[in-house]
């Protein structure tokens, strides 16, 4: 779906099989590729901007997903309107990195503490089961620290 005028453009897309969470990463790496600075993101989107220079052509980049369903839209920001057609390339540009990525995630196939043996599927060792269960251990007592630390300041704002 695509609307908008010439100093916007605005297209959906469904996410598939993609979580939100998914989506949304592989929007802002597709975004980064495309020379974009991110702004501002929270759990559903995020802004992103072209710095192109006081006195190019510059737009504003936002992603937002609900339903399952995303909106990717583009928008001229300044004074500079004389560039029809920008904000669509910008917007097609991000949706095939978007598109190239997913493909690239897609073939990856997951090794087991870096095994290239390793088939998805399969029982990992005794000892690579061990290694990973320790790994997650330490990783959840590194999140309670932080979460200890964080929790008092928090109150406090």
């Amino acid at each position: 779906m695509t609307e908008g005028s010439a100093a916007e453009h605005v297209e959906e897309r469904a996410l598939g099989t993609l979580t939100t969470e998914a989506f949304l990463t592989l929007a802002q790496q597709a975004a980064t590729q495309a020379g974009l600075t991110i702004g501002f993101t929270n759990y559903i989107g995020f802004t992103a901007y072209t710095n192109n220079g006081a006195f190019s052509w510059n737009a504003e980049l936002a992603v937002t997903v609900a339903n399952n369903l995303a909106q990717i839209s583009s928008r001229t920001t300044g004074y500079n309107l004389k560039e029809p057609g920008k904000n669509q390339e910008l917007v097609a540009s991000v949706l095939a990195k978007i598109d190239e990525l997913e493909g690239a995630a897609a073939h990856e196939v997951p090794t087991a503490a870096g095994d290239p043996q390793h088939k998805p599927g399969e029982e990992l060792p005794e000892a690579a089961s061990a290694e990973k269960t320790e790994e997650t251990k330490n990783f959840l007592s590194f999140l309670c620290r932080c979460a200890a630390i964080l929790l008092p300041l928090s109150s406090s704002i």
